[in-house]
């Protein structure tokens, strides 16, 4: 599966929630193996936005903290340079789970937004 480096991005903070759920062990497999495989992008956009950050910004107080924030009259070409990281293509191996496999789970709906790729209604998956 093709997937721009920024989806993946955004789809961590329920991968992280999901990761503390209390799942079915073959979907908590699945999610586990694609925690560990898109391990390395999710380092290296990382690295590549703190870069970034650093190349349009400056460092906030305390001195020495090691936080950045980006300048104002800097912040086009910031995001300029950003859009064009999230929209790098990686490869994963990775088949949706169906939504019936995730067992009795509560996720608010705002949540999985942004990762609406990780599943797949199983009556399509079916069809």
């Amino acid at each position: 599966m093709k997937i721009a480096v920024g989806e993946l991005m955004q789809a961590q903070p329920i991968l992280a929630e999901l990761a503390m759920a209390k799942i079915p062990f073959r979907a908590s497999y699945h999610l586990s193996r694609l925690l560990r495989k898109t391990y390395d992008d999710v380092s290296v956009f990382s690295e590549k936005h703190n870069i970034l950050v650093k190349k349009y910004g400056h460092e906030v107080k305390p001195a020495g903290s090691g936080n950045y924030q980006v300048d104002t009259d800097k912040l086009e070409d910031f995001q300029k340079e950003l859009t064009e990281l999230n929209k790098i293509e990686v490869e994963i191996d990775y088949i949706p789970l169906t939504i019936e496999s995730m067992g009795e789970i509560s996720v608010e709906p705002s949540k999985l937004l942004n990762a609406m790729w990780l599943f797949e209604d199983s009556a399509k998956a079916n069809a």
